[in-house]
């Protein structure tokens, strides 16, 4: 059983790093056009944007639905301006940090299991530590998406793939946290009951 929710651990902990990195580096947090909207003297049939933590892509249309141009940029001044003067602009900021932090917190939470695993066989303290980091990576990347859905996201756009990688990072961070706990605690057990003096020297 210990093995089973070790092993199982420092998988979904592998798979949570890759989805929580995805999460921070693509811009596919939300999608969705903007309808009739004037920009100075040009007044467009819509917009359509995709925007992420670091990017946005507008693609702009007349009224006769044709093309304008496309890829306004990380500083553009037709939505949003990604830049620390902004409330915005410092959400997404914080953002950022955070997931960072969290990528750092599960990479390390998964190195700190894998020395569990190969190396430093005995020492509890790798364990708790693991589960540790994985938990407060989970409350990190929970913290990102109620961010960006309560204070970033348009209200006419639809969220998008970097944000479901990022909830889904969050619960298998917790899952990872809750497996490496258990096995922390069978360890312990394990441990002291192997250490209780035979009963011939009693």
């Amino acid at each position: 059983m210990t093995d089973f929710c070790f092993l199982s651990g420092i998988l979904i902990l592998f798979i949570a790093t890759v989805f929580s990195i995805l999460a921070l580096v693509l811009d596919f947090w939300e999608v969705g056009n903007i309808d009739s909207v004037e920009i100075g003297p040009i007044r467009l049939n819509y917009v359509h944007m995709q925007a992420g933590l670091w990017h946005e892509y507008h693609t702009l249309h007349d009224f006769a639905g044709t093309e304008i141009s496309t890829r306004v940029g990380s500083t553009t001044k037709l939505w949003r301006e990604i830049n620390f003067d902004t409330e915005i602009g410092m959400m997404l900021f914080t953002m950022r940090l955070l997931l960072f932090i969290a990528v750092f917190s599960l990479v390390a939470a998964t190195v700190c299991s894998i020395l569990r695993l190969k190396v430093y066989q005995e020492m509890k303290s790798l364990m708790n530590t693991a589960w540790s980091l994985s938990f407060e990576a989970g409350v990190l990347l929970l913290v990102c998406f109620v961010v960006y859905l309560t204070g970033i996201k348009q209200n006419t756009t639809d969220l998008h793939a970097a944000f479901y990688l990022d909830i889904l990072a969050w619960l298998l961070a917790w899952f990872a946290a809750i497996l490496l706990f258990m096995s922390s605690r069978t360890f312990v057990a394990i441990v002291t009951e192997d250490m209780d003096p035979p009963a011939e020297l009693l």
